[in-house]
């Protein structure tokens, strides 16, 4: 009776490490999927220079040309002429040329 339930806990034990790793899988591959649609609409962007690696931008979509631009310009500073601007992400280029979202706006 005494090995049964050791041989029992120590199977829960190793279950569930297991099911805590899924979750962990499960977490990277959804961060993963942001990364790549992110990334995705940052290249079919508006870009008007080479993004530079560990940078910071910012994703935008313009009103007045009807799509997303990546500006090196933060909402705080645009003043004024931002206006048609509707901010989307800030974003960070990654070694790998993905695009990780450093903040985002709140109704996304």
């Amino acid at each position: 009776v005494h090995s049964h339930r050791a041989m029992s806990e120590q199977l829960d034990i190793q279950m569930g490490q297991i099911v805590e790793q899924i979750k962990l899988l499960a977490k990277q591959v959804e961060d993963l999927q942001t990364r790549k649609r992110i990334s995705e609409e940052i290249y079919l962007s508006k870009i008007t220079f080479e993004p530079v690696i560990g940078t910071t931008y910012y994703l935008y979509y313009s009103n007045k040309e009807k799509r997303k631009i990546l500006s090196m310009v933060s909402p705080k500073e645009w003043g004024r002429s931002g206006d048609h601007l509707s901010f989307i992400a800030e974003v960070t280029l990654q070694g790998d040329r993905t695009w990780k979202v450093t903040n985002q706006a709140d109704e996304q």
